[in-house]
């Protein structure tokens, strides 16, 4: 029999179960950590939970991970001056290529590494029907210009078979 709990607490535990199979956890271990009966019992209420939340929208996630790599760069940037301080020429480095990369990351993320921005604007002055009519009659003058081959039946040779 499943344990019983207040609403609001098992709504915490199908939350904490879902951070667990984002980290990779199977559904087996994330049910033995947090006392579901089964692993099937721990990917429902993961279900339940994915259904009741609403899905992040594409906006709100680049805000959530610009965040967290502008935060990622401010404590990266803090242990650069430390190991500048301390002359640890190895961790200067170390983090030093860490930052470019969070860096690198945060501009691909706004789009900041394009190096021109560019807009195309295309106008059409026909419909496809024109289009089509003046196609066609471009090929029927290129047509009339080409010389006629022979006509095939012109050129059929009588012939009588005979059997032995």
């Amino acid at each position: 029999m499943a344990p019983v709990m207040p609403h609001r607490d098992s709504r915490d535990r199908a939350a904490q179960a879902f951070r667990l199979r984002s980290l990779g956890y199977t559904w087996r271990a994330v049910a033995d950590h947090l006392g579901y009966r089964s692993a099937g019992a721990a990917q429902t209420a993961v279900n339940r939970h994915l259904d009741r939340t609403p899905a992040e929208t594409p906006e709100a996630a680049r805000r959530s991970a610009t965040e967290r790599l502008q935060i990622t760069s401010t404590i990266l940037a803090e242990r650069l001056f430390e190991a500048r301080e301390r002359g640890d020429d190895d961790r200067l480095v170390a983090v030093s290529r860490e930052l470019r990369n969070t860096t690198a990351e945060l501009a691909k993320l706004n789009g900041l590494n394009v190096p021109v921005a560019q807009q195309v604007d295309v106008t059409v002055h026909q419909d496809a029907t024109a289009i089509i009519d003046r196609m066609e009659s471009e090929l029927l003058a290129l047509s009339a210009r080409q010389p006629q081959p022979q006509r095939v039946l012109d050129a059929v040779i009588e012939g009588e078979v005979i059997e032995p």
